[in-house]
């Protein structure tokens, strides 16, 4: 159906709420909102920034991704959460992967990793990430994608002072690799949302760096909300040091790889139920506001 036809089936079905959540993504039908076929519209977790369209009236986000002053770069009226941004829950939490000892134990040698996209993986944060190796002489970073060129990071971290012996490929299932990293360093500005969970069901901490942007933000939110502060840094400077500093802690690492799951699990992001309702007392919100308006 083309944009024109979508807006009109929302139209004959008297939608009250519209919630997209696509934003300018792959197939999206993002402009259907252009024609305001329903009276209140919003966008919603699936695009990490405006969408420039002055039709869709609301972004949905909580104090830890946006702040008030950051409404001038917003077409759409943020709305605070009063909770977490989202939710969680695994795709396959019923058969995940039991964690293992620290491989620091076996290995006698601290590896860092990184699971995220690689578009993620800029020339900026392998710079920092090299910085890190350099520091914990040790060291070795392991890199899990299935499309990775190996080649290419090779070139990338040799021109950086780190030899290959210090750089792991895998390209096999994600959550059973989770069990040969020692800490997952996060990438930015743009960060993880779902590799960061994963990452935490397997009990890797992830060294975020909270940035000045909706997008940069979210690894950070995570952990501030379970309780993880002291892995939240605020420069690429704090950034490193961190990583460092928790590379040297290994009975840190081992209570942290016994803990983060069940943490995660008792955290408001497994909290469903309860999400969903200040989920609809948002959406009601909205609702009332329009009419009152």
């Amino acid at each position: 159906m083309d944009n024109y036809k979508v807006a009109k089936l929302i139209y004959d079905e008297n939608i009250d709420i519209l919630v997209d959540l696509s934003g300018h993504t792959a197939g999206n039908k993002l402009f259907s909102l252009a024609y305001k076929p329903a009276p209140i519209q919003l966008t919603y977790i699936g695009y990490l920034g405006t969408t420039g369209l002055d039709k869709i009236d609301y972004f949905l986000t909580n104090k830890n991704l946006s702040r008030p002053d950051e409404q001038e770069f917003f077409s759409e009226k943020l709305y605070f959460m009063d909770s977490v941004y989202n939710c969680f829950r695994h795709y396959s939490d019923d058969k995940e992967p039991d964690i293992s000892e620290s491989p620091y134990i076996n290995n006698k040698y601290i590896t860092f990793g990184s699971f995220n996209n690689l578009s993620k993986i800029t020339d900026e944060v392998l710079e920092t990430w090299s910085e890190i190796l350099k520091l914990k002489k040790d060291s070795k970073i392991l890199i899990c994608r299935h499309n990775l060129i190996e080649e290419y990071y090779y070139s990338k971290f040799e021109s950086l002072g780190i030899h290959k012996d210090r750089i792991i490929f895998k390209k096999s299932p994600f959550l059973n690799e989770y069990n040969n990293v020692d800490i997952n360093l996060d990438t930015f500005p743009c960060s993880g949302v779902t590799i960061t969970f994963d990452s935490i069901i397997m009990g890797v901490p992830v060294i975020s760096l909270l940035g000045n942007i909706f997008q940069s933000r979210h690894s950070s939110h995570i952990n501030i909300h379970l309780g993880l502060e002291d892995i939240v840094s605020y420069s690429k400077e704090e950034y490193i040091s961190k990583a460092v500093s928790l590379s040297n802690n290994i009975e840190t690492l081992k209570d942290l790889r016994l803990t983060l799951r069940d943490k995660l699990y008792s955290s408001d992001f497994y909290k469903h139920k309860e999400f969903t309702k200040k989920l609809e007392s948002a959406y009601l919100d909205m609702y009332s506001t329009y009419y009152k308006e």
